[in-house]
């Protein structure tokens, strides 16, 4: 069967294009924009093209799409031609019910949980087919086909993506209001989550972070009227599976985790922040109750380095360290500067923050600006619109001033690469932070801070 993605840069799209190109499909695609995912791609030997043109078609038999590329002539002309059209969740639906299925859910911290997962089943020995919204270190991209039963897979709350999933095992990482374009109420993201839960398979189990009050209401409101069955995980007490922290050293955590009938001691792992610890919990959690072994757990955790985007190390100069990360919620950027703060203490914490979509900045604009405080210095970039048009009721100088006299207005990302290193100072850190092209940001000011 030949397969063609329109818009298969993304990257659940490039991650599904990969699992099939595993499995020996033929699989093309294009794209407005190629990138690191499309390059990979093509060296599998993908054919892939810059734009959007009906000749992409010739042969095809079935056509993925995704929300934002329904209204192109491709896709229109697949339409009238009568060529089956598949949503991107749909077929990755359609892959999980020939297998086994692991879904990792939640508003944050999602992408790593499923990478970190795929480690630890890859090394306990067995061959999951896998799907990560992002690259993890070490991968190419963010798809595999695996040859056994079990696949894992990141549940996309955005769209209701995720209610084509029907998996035998899911985690929770938390709830938060988020996609306000897709969900304008806390109620309506708290009906998607009950959905997804509700269409798991018969005796299912889900594994829910504590910590999170909203992922508890709707999972034991689930359970208590179903047979789906829940135990909770995090770093405090009282939860089912727990980490137990014995000493921090050098950037390394070093841990056990508890869980009933189960205990892993000496645990090591160099990905920073609590939140990231939580996450490693939910990881094991799903991970032992789909046959993992202590081992594979235990060299899965010490190896795994983490996701390309989530605090990712860009370089250093003169002093001046550079991450990039893909934080563009309130909570995720409190996280990731108080992380910053842990991993390299008494330095001065600087942060480029690009708002990802009108909707969102809006929605949330005094939480981005408590969490944007945080930082010693702010850099507001202009808003990356995505897939929005924009909204003239949003002033970014609100937000400013809403932070502070410790940022500053800096542009794009080509304006703020001049800007930028003229405020850098040693002992810092930079943190490029945003969903959109604000990863472009990183090189560049290493590029025009080393030549200053």
């Amino acid at each position: 069967m030949k397969v063609h993605f329109v818009g298969i840069g993304g990257s659940g799209m490039s991650s599904l294009a990969g699992i099939l190109v595993g499995a020996g499909e033929v699989v093309t695609g294009c794209d407005r924009v190629l990138n690191a995912q499309t390059a990979e791609l093509e060296r599998k030997g993908v054919t892939i093209w810059q734009g959007h043109d009906e000749s992409h078609l010739d042969g095809v038999d079935c056509v993925v799409v995704t929300k934002p590329v329904m209204n192109t002539s491709e896709v229109l002309s697949a339409v009238e031609k009568g060529l089956k059209v598949v949503d991107r969740a749909e077929l990755l639906g359609q892959l999980m019910n020939g297998k086994k299925g692991i879904a990792i859910a939640g508003t944050h911290g999602k992408t790593t949980t499923t990478a970190l997962v795929a480690e630890i089943l890859i090394r306990s020995g067995v061959d999951p087919t896998v799907l990560v919204g992002g690259v993890p270190v070490g991968w190419e991209i963010g798809g595999r086909y695996g040859k056994d039963e079990w696949m894992v897979a990141e549940a996309d709350e955005y769209a209701r993506s995720f209610l084509w999933l029907h998996p035998e095992l899911a985690v929770i990482t938390n709830i938060e209001h988020d996609h306000p374009d897709i969900f304008p109420t806390e109620c309506e993201l708290v009906d998607a989550f009950s959905s997804f839960l509700r269409g798991m398979k018969p005796d299912g189990k889900v594994f829910v972070c504590k910590e999170s009050r909203l992922a508890m209401e709707v999972v034991k409101g689930i359970a208590s009227a179903s047979r789906l069955y829940y135990q909770t995980y995090g770093v405090e007490g009282g939860c089912d599976w727990s980490a137990r922290v014995t000493r921090k050293v050098g950037g390394v955590t070093c841990f056990d985790i508890i869980g009933p009938d189960f205990m892993l001691e000496g645990l090591k792992t160099s990905l920073p922040g609590r939140h990231n610890l939580i996450n490693i919990v939910g990881a094991v959690a799903v991970g032992i109750n789909a046959s993992a072994s202590p081992e594979g757990v235990k060299s899965a955790i010490q190896e795994f380095r983490g996701v390309k985007r989530r605090f990712e190390y860009k370089g250093e100069s003169k002093g001046v360290i550079v991450l990039d990360d893909y934080a563009h919620h309130p909570t995720e950027i409190a996280a990731t500067i108080s992380a910053a703060r842990e991993y390299y203490p008494g330095r001065q914490i600087f942060v480029a923050f690009q708002p990802h979509t009108y909707s969102r900045t809006k929605t949330f604009l005094a939480h981005f600006a408590e969490a944007l405080k945080l930082a010693d210095k702010v850099f507001l970039l202009d808003v990356y619109a995505a897939r929005e048009q924009p909204d003239p009721d949003l002033d970014l100088d609100t937000l400013l001033k809403m932070i502070g006299n410790n940022s500053e207005r800096v542009g794009n990302v080509e304006e703020a690469s001049q800007i930028i290193p003229r405020f850098l100072v040693d002992n810092s850190v930079l943190i490029t932070m945003g969903a959109g092209d604000v990863t472009n940001l990183g090189p560049k000011i290493l590029e025009e801070f080393g030549e200053m």
